[in-house]
This record gives structure tokens, sequence and C-alpha cells, in this order.
């Protein structure tokens, strides 16, 4: 990741540290288009589906769904979590 290069070398941070907040933020511009494209067509609801090695707090999470899409919160029950 070229980006996380970029980020290691702007905040001095280690590689490992830059590459986990590129994919982070990633993931979350991602979900945002998602997010926008539901609302522009009229979704009134949204679900999560995690995949099967995903963790405790993610299934919970998935559990409870569907949501309405007022309620869509980035962290807490949409990724990134």
């Amino acid at each position: 990741l070229s980006v996380a290069k970029d980020i290691r070398r702007e905040f001095e941070v280690s590689g490992s540290y830059a590459k986990r907040l590129a994919i982070t933020e990633h993931a979350r511009v991602q979900m945002e288009v998602s997010r926008l494209s539901m609302l522009e067509n009229d979704f009134a609801m949204f679900d999560i589906i995690p995949e099967p090695k995903a963790c405790d707090t993610c299934k919970e999470i998935a559990k409870h769904g569907p949501y309405h899409m007022n309620k869509w919160r980035t962290g807490e029950n949409t990724p990134p979590i």
C-alpha cells in the first residue's frame, strides 16, 4: 500500500500502524459510499452479513439487524468496527 508509506513518513509511525490505518480508512470510505448509495436509492433498512471467520463482536451486531438507515453508526453497527 503506497498510501501506508506516505502515512508512515508523514506521521512518523511504524509501518504496521500506517498499514492498519490505511486499511481501516479505506473500509470506512467504502462503507460511506455504500450508505450514500442506499440513501439515494431510498433504502429503508440495511443488514450486516458477517463472514464465517468474523469476530464474536461482529457476529453479535449482525444478530440484531436489519437496522433502519437512520440507525447507521460507523464503528457501532457498520464496519469498520
